[in-house]
């Protein structure tokens, strides 16, 4: 007798194409439905004979059916839960150990070879996701500006014409009509204005269609990484030439254990002049290093 397992059960259900449970549901549902179909007979059966010497045994009969048809339900259910554990447990079930040595295979799984080392593939996999995300993201932040722009231009739109439009309404409001001739003439040249926005609308899609393919973003990012890792970036400037400025002060250098190591050569002119250029500015008090120097 073996518990089954989800192992076991999954090899089962793909061998016989269902669940091994609902062999066992199905039986239970027609044991119960046959029980249901002999008390509904007997039922009917008695309540065709409820009169016996001028008395109705109707309401007898409905009781003592549904008596009947509890016991028998429940003795039922008692047998087939014994049933299906024992079918579960002992026919509908695979050793364990032939599944944990994998001694147990089907036919089709014959020849299949697995690879278990998949960290390469899976973090070049991760990687290729990652710049896709970036790409992804540059793409949307550039049609969010092009949107921008578009809705922008709309609403200039809108404006100019709710404005001729005010014009050509309110012919006999003077003052109304002076109002907007001195914001129309504002507005000048109307024709102008609306072209160079044209203009810029065209430029914009040319060059987010030349800079924003997915090919270019992949150069940009690959050389913007790469720019950071050799430290040619503003940061990385700063750290090498702070670094050769205190190698200058102090005379001396640490190896890789920490030990210093005091420098051969002496500070070049770019150096001293970095050095008293320094000087000049903060006037620091150099008593404390008097020592190195």
């Amino acid at each position: 007798m073996s518990v089954p397992t989800m192992s076991s059960t999954a090899l089962l259900t793909e061998h016989l194409e269902f669940p091994p449970v609902s062999l066992v549901d199905d039986l239970i549902n027609s044991v119960n439905e046959i029980m249901y179909k002999c008390t509904q007979a007997m039922e009917t059966y008695l309540q065709q004979r409820s009169v016996i010497g001028g008395r109705d045994y109707t309401e007898e009969i409905r009781v003592g059916t549904a008596k009947l048809e509890t016991l028998l339900e429940n003795a039922v259910d008692k047998n087939l839960d014994r049933l299906e554990l024992y079918v579960l447990r002992n026919v509908l079930s695979l050793p364990s150990e032939l599944i944990e040595n994998g001694s147990f295979r089907l036919g089709h799984y014959e020849g299949l070879v697995l690879h278990e080392d998949m960290g390469t593939e899976m973090e070049e996999r991760f990687v290729a996701v990652e710049k896709a995300f970036q790409v992804h993201e540059m793409l949307r932040a550039r049609l969010g500006e092009t949107r921008r722009v578009y809705e922008r231009t709309v609403k200039f739109k809108r404006l100019v014409l709710r404005l001729l439009e005010g014009g050509l309404k309110g012919k006999e409001d003077k003052d109304n009509n002076r109002n907007l001739e001195v914001l129309l003439n504002s507005l000048k040249p109307v024709d102008e204005t609306m072209r160079l926005l044209a203009s810029q609308l065209r430029a914009l899609y040319v060059e987010n269609e030349k800079f924003c393919s997915s090919t270019s973003i992949e150069l940009l990012l690959e050389k913007y990484s790469g720019l950071q890792d050799s430290g040619a970036t503003r940061s990385g400037y700063i750290d090498n030439r702070t670094r050769r400025l205190f190698e200058n002060l102090f005379q001396e250098e640490a190896d890789e254990e920490g030990r210093a190591i005091p420098l051969g050569g002496s500070p070049t002119e770019e150096d001293q002049s970095t050095i008293s250029q320094v000087d000049d500015i903060n006037h620091p008090d150099w008593s404390a290093i008097q020592k190195y120097t």
